[in-house]
């Protein structure tokens, strides 16, 4: 949450202290351009996409925090899966296996 708190922070020129996590951002007095911004550095720091709409819908720093949490989580978790290899085995393979 405190690298989210402090982008959000920076963009409306306060400190991370002064920033109430549970207001909605855009309550925030962060203008559409803004908003704009923050998601595009957001969205190619981390990797991750966030819908426009998560702003525009009262998301507050602790919500998108759990967003963006469960973004990477499901993000990680894909690319963690092993797949097990396969190997096909052809009629003379499977009879050679035998003799």
């Amino acid at each position: 949450m405190t690298h989210l708190r402090e982008h959000i922070a920076r963009s409306l020129e306060i400190t991370t202290s002064e920033l109430n996590v549970e207001l909605p951002i855009n309550k925030m007095g962060l203008d559409s351009l803004m908003v704009v911004e923050l998601r595009n550095l957001l969205t190619a720091e981390l990797e991750v996409n966030i819908p426009m709409a998560k702003f525009l819908d009262g998301v507050s720093v602790v919500g998108l925090t759990k967003f963006v949490s469960e973004q990477l989580f499901e993000v990680n978790s894909i690319s963690n899966l092993s797949v097990a290899p396969t190997t096909t085995f052809s009629k003379k393979s499977k009879i050679r296996g035998k003799l």
